[in-house]
């Protein structure tokens, strides 16, 4: 489908500024600056129902995760999960909203932390990961946000990119809008591009060569100016650069309170200082940590690490914290010894850890039992396929 039209604000004004690997012209609004496909690939959103889109194998060479979504690295959703206990451990913050949910790993961690009163759902377009969700017995319906209503109405909605993918944006966001409670908070999380970096780079720019199921391309200024004129208050972004890879992390509340939260919380991590340093509790610098490694923060999330040695009450939990840096970090071998450390023979009830243990078990002892536990509702041909890969290059390596 051609594109005539920004996809936000319907100017014509739209000017060429690289072409994708796949040969499709990018360009940029000149009104509303939101950059975007020439031209939407057909038959796009049929990908998204398909098990390789989800289990590594990839539709093609630049569409689909690069690993098994349930074997995702145990920080990418830990990250997400603490985030949310922010606002989620609040009395008035009960019902979230997960928008392309997946198969709901995300969903299974907030459960497991049993807040009294706290509702959970989630929604996806995939019919694939929506089953092997509903496996899980999650609350999750298989339906898009732009047609998503509720009757009783969320404190809290996240969204982890997704954004990028969607066609209508101005649908998506008047529909979060229409869910959210008055004080409500929407969190987002999405990859985001540099306009002087376009320019330097061109056609060559990383953006631009993965991931070609993304239709929009996000740039800070972008998100600052137009949703916040959308929602009728102040947005926060923070964006965060590791190599050439940017993205961008932001909230929109009216809640004076939320919003003193994350932004405390959130410009720590994005100045790697910490304010009133005495008064903040073990949980803020645990967060502030695993944050900070999220986005390759590394000796910052080390030393809050250190400093909440002093006044955590869990040390397994501490040694899981260091564990999962040295994991980010590349320290592989490290990492093993801290998990093996923070694990010690105890059951697995966490599906946090089972993400990271699961595979460990499974390396170690190559048991068909443990196997069929890892990616439920893949096939056992691939898992398999998958563990012999992992036990050859992941991670249980001397050196």
């Amino acid at each position: 489908m051609k594109i005539n039209n920004c996809l936000w604000c319907e100017s014509g004004s739209l000017l060429p500024v690289a072409k994708r690997k796949d040969g499709i012209i990018v360009v940029c609004c000149q009104n509303c600056r939101l950059i975007m496909l020439s031209e939407i690939p057909e038959n796009i959103s049929e990908d998204y129902n398909k098990e390789d889109y989800f289990n590594g194998e990839k539709i093609s060479e630049n569409v689909g995760y690069n690993e098994n979504y349930d074997l995702t690295s145990p920080i990418y959703l830990y990250w997400q999960k603490l985030l949310l206990l922010t606002s989620l451990r609040s009395a008035t913050y009960d019902r979230f909203l997960e928008i392309g949910c997946a198969t709901g790993s995300l969903l299974q961690m907030l459960q497991e932390e049993n807040i009294p009163d706290n509702e959970y759902f989630g929604i996806d377009i995939s019919n694939f990961a929506i089953n092997i969700a509903k496996q899980k017995k999650l609350n999750v319906e298989l339906v898009s946000i732009e047609e998503f209503r509720s009757e009783k109405k969320f404190d809290v909605i996240f969204s982890v990119e997704t954004m990028e993918h969607v066609e209508n944006l101005k649908t998506y966001i008047k529909s979060i809008k229409e869910n959210l409670n008055e004080n409500g908070i929407f969190l987002f999380y999405i990859p985001s591009v540099k306009i002087e970096e376009i320019e330097k780079y061109n056609d060559d720019y990383k953006p631009f060569s993965v991931n070609f199921e993304h239709i929009l391309y996000f740039t800070k200024e972008f998100i600052e100016n137009e949703l916040s004129r959308y929602f009728d208050t102040s947005i926060s972004v923070y964006e965060f650069s590791i190599g050439s890879d940017t993205s961008t992390l932001g909230f929109i509340t009216k809640s004076y309170e939320q919003k003193e939260l994350f932004n405390e919380l959130l410009q720590c991590v994005s100045k790697e200082k910490i304010e009133d340093e005495k008064n903040k509790s073990s949980e803020f610098l645990f967060q502030a940590s695993v944050l900070s490694a999220k986005f390759g923060k590394y000796q910052f999330a080390e030393s809050l690490l250190e400093k909440s040695c002093i006044v955590c009450s869990d040390p397994s939990r501490t040694t899981f914290f260091f564990g999962l840096v040295s994991f980010m970090k590349g320290e592989l071998y490290k990492a093993k010894q801290y998990f093996l450390q923070s694990f010690q023979g105890k059951p697995i009830e966490n599906t946090s850890l089972k993400i990271f243990y699961g595979i460990e078990n499974a390396l170690l002892k190559y048991n068909e039992n443990l196997i069929k536990n890892i990616g439920v509702g893949y096939t056992v041909k691939r898992k398999r396929k998958l563990m012999k890969i992992l036990f050859a290059t992941y991670f249980f390596r001397d050196k």
